[in-house]
């Protein structure tokens, strides 16, 4: 299984999870050391992940992308159920409807972040993950 998002929401996403778990001592973190860093990071594991999905096989790989779990999640875990050829029962279905009552988005908070405050921006990391975008038609947010 691999999912799929606009990297651009999720490298400065993962860059400020990075910055919120070190200590108090944050305050001294350099922030655009730290986006660049995550970003050519994450780039390269992509890059490895798809040399090495060539050599594995393609057929045993599922895509899932973002938009398509936060659009239909049970519809998208139903597929993945399908893809490790699992039932998917009624009372599993029942408990992942009720969790996804309780934790839709936005239910505990929201998540906010800026590509800027990690000297990083929409467009260069698009231009950065074009290889990816296209590879696998991931769908990204705002203008091209």
């Amino acid at each position: 299984l691999m999912t799929h998002r606009d990297p651009a929401k999720a490298v400065p996403s993962y860059a400020s999870f990075v910055s919120h778990i070190f200590p108090a001592s944050a305050a001294e973190l350099d922030l655009t050391r730290l986006g660049r860093e995550v970003s050519e990071h994450l780039r390269i594991g992509m890059e490895n992940a798809i040399e090495a999905r060539g050599r594995i096989g393609e057929d045993r790989f599922l895509d899932v992308h973002h938009i398509e779990l936060v659009g239909d999640p049970l519809g998208t875990i139903r597929r993945v159920y399908e893809f490790l050829g699992l039932n998917l029962d009624h009372k599993t279905e029942l408990m992942m409807k009720e969790w996804q009552a309780t934790n839709r988005s936005g239910a505990h908070g929201t998540h906010e972040y800026d590509p800027a405050d990690f000297g990083l921006s929409t467009e260069q990391i698009h231009s950065d993950y074009d290889f990816y975008i296209e590879h696998f038609g991931v769908e990204v947010e705002g203008k091209r």
